[in-house]
């Protein structure tokens, strides 16, 4: 292939898979896990003037870290079963995360936003995070989550994918511990 056609192939990949992506490994339910955002992309070459993050519910918590380059205020809700951690009651969580830019985030650059998440030891399946993309020039929304199970396999790819967080399920065990 001549060199010229390599890199047409390549960055038409490059930019088909471009989108928002979670970094940071799995997470352990009951545990606290650092979750990093990775905004990879424009809306279809227009800046990026704000991202706005729907925590799912299984999450006890998520504190954003501070970005030179976003302001972010959060939207909190309250929670079925509230608990005290630290010492401190907790009747509520946060439910929307929203990153306003300073500036435009350029479609020629990516940037990253840091979360702390605590997640419920009920936790029993991965976590979507559907995310809102506000840019100069329109917007787009990345909330579709592939089926899982029989034939998923074969299912299209998905145009506008949700972040998702792999859930690791603590193993409960079967048989008795043996004792003298």
């Amino acid at each position: 292939m001549p060199k010229i056609g390599l890199f047409l192939v390549l960055a038409i990949s490059s930019t088909a898979q471009a989108h928002i992506v979670l970094w940071g490994g799995a997470a352990k339910a009951g545990g606290y896990h650092k979750a990093i955002f990775v905004i990879g992309t424009g809306c279809g070459g227009s800046p990026s003037k704000s991202i706005t993050i729907r925590m799912p519910k299984g999450l006890l918590s998520a504190k954003p870290m501070p970005q030179v380059n976003w302001s972010v205020t959060t939207t909190k809700e309250p929670i079925d079963k509230p608990f005290v951690s630290h010492g401190i009651a907790v009747k509520d969580r946060v439910s929307l995360l929203t990153y306003t830019a300073k500036g435009p985030l350029s479609d020629e650059h990516f940037d990253e936003i840091s979360v702390l998440l605590h997640l419920s030891p009920e936790v029993s399946e991965n976590l979507a995070f559907p995310v809102t993309q506000l840019c100069e020039n329109g917007k787009i929304e990345w909330n579709e989550v592939k089926k899982e199970g029989p034939g998923s396999n074969n299912a299209p790819r998905l145009e506008h994918p949700a972040p998702i967080l792999k859930v690791e399920i603590p193993v409960q065990e079967t048989t008795p511990k043996h004792k003298h």
